[in-house]
């Protein structure tokens, strides 16, 4: 008390003005490292879903690739069966042309060698 009796009102209004001064600045202080705080974590769960999201990309990439490439193959596949088809047809094809041409060159043949009276006995 003894000091203080010397103090005027004017100088104890600023005491109690620096006081709440340094209050307001602790709590702004405190606010600022709830923030960064808060800032941190809102990083670490960027962060975080940010891979699960490029983990995410690349395996549906990696999915959508292996399927291309199965269709792929399975088309190939596809095509070269046709191939093979088309190609046995075309053989079995001469084949039995060349077995007609054959068989109508015999029935020829077997023909010039036969009579009239012999032709109109077949009729």
């Amino acid at each position: 008390m003894e000091s203080v009796k010397g103090t005027s009102t004017a100088d104890l209004s600023q005491l109690a003005t620096k006081s709440q001064f340094t209050t307001s600045i602790s709590d702004i202080n405190k606010r600022i490292e709830e923030i960064k705080g808060a800032l941190s974590s809102n990083k670490e769960e960027f962060n975080r879903q940010s891979t699960n999201m490029q983990d995410s990309v690349s395996n549906m990439k990696q999915r959508i690739e292996k399927e291309v490439k199965d269709e792929v193959n399975k088309i190939k596949n596809e095509q070269t069966e046709i191939q093979t088809t088309i190609q046995t047809l075309k053989n079995t094809t001469k084949s039995e042309i060349e077995n007609l041409k054959t068989a109508s060159k015999a029935e020829i043949e077997s023909v010039k060698g036969t009579s009239t009276a012999d032709l109109s006995q077949l009729t």
